[in-house]
């Protein structure tokens, strides 16, 4: 008869705690609806950001999403100083300046996205350039002080060798 495999042991303890996080945050929500409204209009570039990402580092998604929360922010802010009820919130949420200001710095993460790595990849190129340039300049200065020896391209002859004959084929014993 098989032996039959002992059975996984159950992750009861993180399935818990994810589902009573997520019981929270969805009762907390409903509680500040409001904010949630504002939050999850607001965030919009971010999680499209997140869906888009194609890159194999996936640094689009927080990229766009800091500088998303930087606009929110201030929205959530004034939401508080008015008082969070949901008459306020769609008076900020059809605000044309608000949505700018919720919106516009995400563009910007966006932009940083597409212009910050070809910045750094050229200032590396460069650097590795002059790097190089550093190192001949260094290597044409120790072969005029040691001489073409130093480079160790030149083989050192100190006696000549004979190549080593070869049997004729007629001595060849395998071929007997």
């Amino acid at each position: 008869m098989a032996a039959k495999k002992p059975a996984p042991a159950k992750k009861s303890g993180k399935n818990f705690a994810f589902i009573f996080s997520s019981m929270f945050m969805a009762i907390l929500a409903v509680m500040m609806l409001p904010m949630t409204l504002i939050i999850l209009i607001g965030m919009i570039p971010s999680f499209v950001a997140y869906f888009v990402d194609t890159t194999r580092q996936r640094t689009l998604g927080p990229t766009v999403m800091y500088m998303n929360f930087a606009g929110v922010l201030p929205v959530l802010l004034k939401l508080w100083k008015l008082s969070p009820n949901m008459n306020n919130a769609t008076e900020l949420l059809t605000d044309p300046f608000m949505l700018f200001l919720m919106l516009a710095p995400a563009g910007f993460g966006w932009i940083l996205f597409i212009i910050i790595p070809p910045m750094v990849s050229g200032v590396l190129r460069r650097r590795a350039e002059i790097r190089m340039q550093t190192l001949e300049n260094d290597q044409k200065k120790l072969i005029e002080q040691w001489g073409n020896e130093i480079m160790g391209t030149q083989a050192k002859v100190t006696k000549k060798e004979e190549p080593i004959a070869l049997p004729a084929p007629s001595e060849n014993p395998l071929n007997a």
